[in-house]
C-alpha cells in the first residue's frame, strides 16, 4: 500500500473529530473522501499530512511508519498536499514559481558556479510540468492576474514539483467556475497512472467521474467505502448525505 491509517483518532477536547479511521491507497488510487460538512475531511488529511498530531492510530506511507515526522519530511519522501485556501506567490509566474519549488524540493541552491546550469533544468522540468496540468500558455502570465481555475491548477503544478507519490487534494474545484472546473479535473485524469490521489470534494459529479473508490466519513468515522456505484446505491450514504439528487 501506498498510505494506510490504521485506527486513527483525533479529538479537540471533548469532541472526537477523527474516530477510528483506517483506510488505504494502493498505488496509482483515484480515491475521494466525502460526507457532511464537520465530518471530520479536512481534519484528517491534516493529520496525513503531519499539520495535527493524532492522539491515536497510525499512519503508513509505502509500509513505514510516519507517526510524528514533520511536514516536510513527509513531503520528502512522497505524501504532498493542497490546500483549498489559495496561498500561491501573487507577484512571480507560473515558470518561476515552479522552477523555484523545484529547486527547493530537490536541494537545488543556487550558486555562481552553478546557477545558470541549475536554472536551466528547473525552468525545462517546471514548462514540462505546466503542460502535463495544462497550464503551459500561462507560464509567463503573473499569478495574480489568473483566472482563479487557472491558479488551483498552478496549485497542483506546485504540488508535483515535490514528486509526490501520493497527492492529497482538499477542494480542488471550491470557488472554481463550473468550465474551468472541468479543465481542473481534465487535467487530474491525465496526471500519472502511478501516482495515488486521496481527494476530497463537494461536488458530486466530479467525484463520481474521478474516483475509482470513495470513502464516506459522517461524524469523524467511516461510514462507508466502496466504488463509486456502491456508495451510490448504499442506503446510509443517501440517507446521511447524497440525498436522491447526487449525479
Amino acid at each position: 500500500m501506498m498510505l494506510e491509517t490504521r485506527g486513527l483518532c483525533r479529538s479537540f477536547g471533548a469532541l472526537a473529530v477523527t474516530r477510528n479511521v483506517s483506510l488505504s491507497l494502493g498505488r496509482g488510487a483515484r480515491h475521494a473522501l466525502i460526507g457532511p460538512n464537520g465530518a471530520g475531511k479536512s481534519t484528517l488529511v491534516n493529520l496525513l499530512a503531519g499539520l495535527l498530531r493524532e492522539d491515536s492510530g497510525e499512519i503508513y506511507l509505502e509500509g513505514e511508519r510516519i507517526n510524528g515526522l514533520p511536514v516536510h519530511e513527509r513531503v520528502r519522501r512522497g505524501l504532498v498536499r493542497t490546500f483549498q485556501v489559495n496561498s500561491l506567490f501573487s507577484e512571480l509566474t507560473p515558470l518561476d514559481a515552479v522552477a523555484l519549488a523545484l529547486c527547493q524540493a530537490q536541494g537545488r541552491a543556487l550558486s555562481f558556479v552553478n546557477a545558470r546550469r541549475v536554472h536551466a533544468e528547473a525552468v525545462d522540468e517546471a514548462a514540462s510540468i505546466l503542460e502535463q496540468v495544462g497550464l503551459l500558455d500561462q507560464a509567463h502570465a503573473v499569478t495574480r492576474h489568473m483566472a482563479y481555475g487557472h491558479q488551483r491548477l498552478l496549485e497542483i503544478a506546485l504540488a508535483l514539483a515535490c514528486r509526490p507519490k501520493v497527492l492529497l487534494l482538499d477542494e480542488p474545484a471550491a470557488g472554481v467556475p463550473a468550465a474551468e472546473s472541468r479543465r481542473l479535473f481534465n487535467a487530474l485524469d491525465e496526471l500519472p497512472e502511478t501516482l495515488a490521489i486521496l481527494l476530497i470534494e463537494h461536488d458530486m459529479k466530479l467525484v463520481f467521474r474521478f474516483a475509482k473508490r470513495i470513502s464516506v466519513l459522517a461524524e469523524g468515522a467511516l461510514l462507508a467505502e466502496g466504488t463509486p456505484e456502491e456508495i451510490a446505491n448504499d442506503p446510509r450514504v443517501r440517507a446521511t448525505y447524497l440525498g436522491s439528487g447526487h449525479v
